[in-house]
């Protein structure tokens, strides 16, 4: 019965001893965890695109303007009324030296104006240049404010009726961040 006592009490004791040893071999690490929340980046409207007043001869004829709004007409189709159109403007806004990605919609930038109240359209195409100044913007630049300006073109039809044309939804700009 000693005999069983002592064998008992030393693997009592080596148990012991060996989850002693075990523990001080453990060692543990933790991890904090964060996450920033950046300015929320938006795109703005400023301005329309808008063509003012345009005449018709019995050709068809185009009416390009600049992105600063100046109108300019072939022998066709004449910018009339006096003054400049608006091109369309756009405000980019978010956090500066941010990489963005800005995409287009119709990507190829061609549209069609419709007659209100009627079926007759006319076809406008977006100045290739501004729309390829878009296609460059890879980051916000100082300050975190971004302005795009489009000028375009309208091709005006021969005899080309009379009203008012428009597009709601034109084109569409969308931003991201990268």
């Amino acid at each position: 019965m000693k005999k069983f006592a002592i064998l008992f009490a030393g693997l009592f004791l080596m148990t012991f001893a060996f989850q002693s040893v075990n523990a001080q071999n453990q060692n543990t690490a933790s991890s904090s965890a964060s996450a920033e929340i950046m300015t929320t980046l938006k795109i703005v409207k400023d301005t329309d695109l808008d063509f003012k007043q345009l005449a018709p001869s019995n050709n068809a004829g185009t009416v390009t303007m600049t992105n600063a709004g100046v109108r300019n007409g072939d022998a066709n189709a004449t910018p009339v009324g006096g003054g400049n159109g608006v091109a369309a403007k756009f405000t980019i806004e978010g956090v500066d030296g941010e990489a963005i990605k800005v995409t287009m919609e119709p990507a190829n930038g061609i549209f069609d104006v419709t007659k209100t109240n009627g079926t007759e359209t006319m076809e406008v195409t977006l100045d290739p240049d501004d729309v390829a100044i878009m296609d460059g913007i890879t980051a916000l630049p100082a300050g975190g404010k971004q302005e795009l300006t489009f000028g375009a073109s309208i091709a005006v039809g021969a005899n080309q009726e009379a009203g008012t044309y428009n597009n709601a939804t034109a084109f569409t700009l969308t931003v991201i961040y990268q």
